[in-house]
């Protein structure tokens, strides 16, 4: 009948304006989130670039300071950086280069890179590897920036406990890693992959809340999988990479 046709229609549309209402509800909030995390380390760094003018400090003073400049720069470069690279990946404009891969050589080679900033944090993590080839079917590019994201995200947000791990089940490679956390609900888990979602712990922010929403993109572009969990104390993201066959 030509009324439940009308009810069908009427009913779709209030479906997708309550999704438009959601995604720009979603966009405004994207907006406001990047604008505070570009507003907030400009506004530090002038604030002490106007004290240096000031000729009032001491050259250690001034050493400090500016070392605490570079960090907010640095801090603000890596949410352009990153907002670029999502913002690419988003609109489908980078293009991946699928290769057989021995992805515990790329697991190594980044770990390697991290090794100083573990040690400036006075830790040594565990590694537990396969010691074997671990072909996979992936673009070394990417998946180097999946492991680095990840251990940035650890290293800025982790304390103590740290494991990295390769494992093998089944048709996947599995790469783990692991520390000590404060604990997580299950909505807390479920968010940690969406963008500029950082979680609320009460400490400076030093992520964009792009990292990790990156890493899952490249990931499920090369066809494997990425989850976080909490158990015992201890927060994991592991990927699971299709072996090659």
């Amino acid at each position: 009948p030509l009324i439940n046709h009308i009810n069908e229609i009427i009913k779709s549309n209030k479906k997708h304006l309550l999704e438009y209402k959601k995604l720009n509800k979603k966009f405004k909030e994207s907006i406001t989130s990047i604008s505070h995390d570009i507003r907030t380390p400009l506004t530090s760094a002038g604030g002490y670039i106007q004290m240096i003018k000031g000729n009032t400090l001491t050259e250690e003073e001034k050493d400090t300071y500016l070392n605490i400049i570079m960090d907010k720069f640095n801090v603000l470069k890596l949410l352009l950086d990153q907002l670029f690279e999502y913002a690419r990946l988003d609109g489908g404009e980078i293009t991946l280069n699928i290769e057989d891969i021995n992805a515990e050589n790329v697991f190594t080679d980044t770990l390697a890179l991290y090794y100083e900033a573990f040690c400036k944090k006075g830790i040594e993590p565990e590694i537990t590897l396969l010691e074997k080839k671990c072909m996979v079917q992936a673009d070394v590019n990417a998946l180097k920036r999946i492991f680095s994201n990840i251990l940035y995200n650890a290293l800025v947000h982790g304390e103590e406990g740290y494991k990295m791990s390769v494992e093998e089940q089944d048709e996947y490679y599995v790469f783990c890693f692991s520390n000590k956390a404060e604990p997580m609900n299950e909505e807390e888990l479920s968010n940690i992959f969406e963008r500029f979602y950082i979680r609320d712990t009460g400490k400076e922010k030093k992520t964009t809340g792009l990292g990790l929403a990156i890493a899952k993109r490249f990931v499920e572009q090369m066809g494997g999988k990425i989850y976080a969990r909490y158990q015992n104390e201890v927060f994991s993201v592991v990927v699971e990479l299709k072996k090659d066959k």
